[in-house]
């Protein structure tokens, strides 16, 4: 097996898949930087490497880099944070979070932009959606990611952090009832992971609940096709790849629009049968006074 330096991987694979250097380095480093680091002049941190090999759709873990002692420190806290959140032990995140803020040092828009969204989360899980947008945000400024809801993740590449971003950025806003924002975020965010064809770790990961927030909005906007569309998508990518989380919200959601369906259906069909009933009351093409009056009370009713 042919072994490669960092810096041929990144060169190889951002000219292979005609990324430019502008587009890759973009709030990660300078182009100069980069040129080092592809020309392998220069080695970058471990934290910037994983970030520029995610937006070239590589997964960082697949390889094998020397890293220095306070960077596997640094991995050894990210690890107890993440592990402290997902057993909901916030106190013990939140001094897991401020232990690694005090031992950054490199690379330190990358940590910074970590920290933002632990905190975001640890805010979401105290149900206080103002402060964790702000932080959101935050973390998304840290590399330059577009906010405005027009050009959001348009020609950009996305690191794993900066997608998860997004992604709990708009679950904020959608939790906050901010549903129209929340939307575009979605609706972008999907438009993204459909054009990566290099990586499917990113779909399987992010998509089912992308596609699960936008089924319940366009459930609220009366979309009701559209709606079940997404939330079956959603429920057969789970289901092929063994995913569990929100599965059973993504099966309540469908039974529910299921419901919907069936009596969007039976008004349909309620309101064909009283058309006919309406035409039967009709002598040589004029409508008789019992059906003037069946007519009438359905435009009432629909008023």
């Amino acid at each position: 097996m042919s072994k490669k330096t960092l810096g041929e991987l990144l060169k190889e694979t951002r000219e292979k898949r005609k990324i430019s250097k502008t587009r890759l380095s973009k709030g990660l480093c300078t182009i100069t930087a980069l040129s080092r680091y592809e020309n392998d002049e220069r080695i970058a941190s471990k934290v910037l490497v994983d970030a520029l090999l995610e937006r070239l759709g590589i997964n960082p873990y697949k390889y094998e880099f020397i890293i220095s002692e306070e960077e596997f420190l640094c991995s050894i806290i990210r690890n107890e944070i993440n592990s402290f959140i997902r057993n909901t032990q916030y106190d013990s995140a939140s001094k897991a979070i401020e232990k690694y803020e005090r031992r950054i040092k490199l690379g330190k828009n990358l940590h910074l932009q970590y920290i933002c969204l632990k905190r975001g989360e640890l805010m979401m899980s105290h149900k206080e959606y103002c402060k964790a947008e702000d932080y959101l945000i935050k973390g998304l400024e840290c590399t330059d990611c577009e906010i405005g809801t027009k050009q959001i993740i348009n020609n950009i590449l996305l690191t794993n952090i900066e997608m998860e971003l997004f992604y709990k950025l708009a679950s904020c806003l959608f939790l906050q009832n901010k549903q129209e924002e929340a939307y575009v975020i979605f609706c972008k965010l999907k438009e993204y992971i459909d054009s990566i064809d290099w990586d499917n770790e990113k779909k399987t990961k992010y998509y089912p609940h992308i596609l699960y927030r936008l089924s319940n909005i366009e459930m609220e906007k009366e979309n009701i096709e559209v709606a079940y569309e997404y939330i079956v998508e959603a429920e057969n990518i789970m289901l092929q790849e063994y995913k569990i989380e929100e599965f059973i919200e993504i099966l309540q959601l469908k039974n529910k629009l299921k419901c919907l369906k069936v009596e969007e259906i039976k008004a349909e069909e309620k309101e064909f049968l009283l058309a006919l009933e309406i035409i039967n009351l009709t002598s040589e093409g004029n409508i008789l006074e019992k059906g003037v009056g069946l007519w009438e009370n359905i435009v009432n009713q629909q008023l």
